[in-house]
């Protein structure tokens, strides 16, 4: 006991009594108030976390931005087959519904395919991810609802077809829906591309 009280007050001699000297005298650091090393390190740290925590979601966002994917803040089905999502306007990928103002005898096919999309999307998180534009300059994506593919919801449930000027990745859809007779195959409907074309030449 007595050793390890001749060791702390050799210590307290030999290197906190210089210190103290030069702290009464106002010298070096002591002159200038500088921060001790320790707490100097622990708020470098502190400093160094918040820095890492913000750019861990900067770099979040970023990659969001470089992906091109739309997360939706709000969502506005404009027809059978075009959604706005955040502000922006998609075709959906590899599908074709009827035009709005379309009519399958007297089934408003335009009208249910625009119903029946609006009940796809409704309250449900929708991420569109363009995939291509067309000829016409508009964006096609493919979208999804609460990770339901919204083009393939489309077709199987008979109020869209398949459109295989980009892509073929409905069509086991279609013929799904043509054989259970469902909506657009069901009324006996006319393929959106050649009412265009009839109107068109009218």
């Amino acid at each position: 006991m007595r050793w390890r009280l001749q060791r702390i007050a050799r210590f307290s001699v030999d290197y906190l009594g210089p210190e103290i000297e030069a702290k009464t005298a106002g010298r070096g650091v002591h002159w200038h108030e500088c921060e001790v090393p320790w707490k100097y390190n622990t708020r470098l740290k502190g400093q160094d976390d918040e820095m890492t925590t913000r750019f861990t979601l900067g770099l979040a966002v970023a990659l969001s931005l470089c992906s091109g994917l739309t997360v939706a803040q709000s969502v506005n089905v404009v027809d059978g087959d075009t959604i706005r999502v955040g502000g922006k306007t998609y075709d959906i990928w590899g599908i074709d519904a009827a035009e709005p103002e379309q009519l399958c005898g007297s089934w408003p096919a335009g009208r249910e395919a625009t119903e029946h999309l609006k009940q796809l999307v409704s309250g449900k998180s929708v991420i569109c991810e363009p995939k291509a534009t067309d000829r016409f300059g508009n964006t096609l994506a493919r979208c999804t609802a609460d990770k339901m593919d919204i083009g393939e919801a489309m077709v199987r449930n008979g109020y869209a077809w398949a459109f295989v000027d980009y892509t073929t990745d409905y069509v086991d859809e279609e013929k799904l829906a043509f054989e259970l007779n469902l909506g657009v195959h069901h009324h006996g409907c006319e393929r959106p591309w050649e009412y265009r074309e009839r109107v068109k030449a009218k």
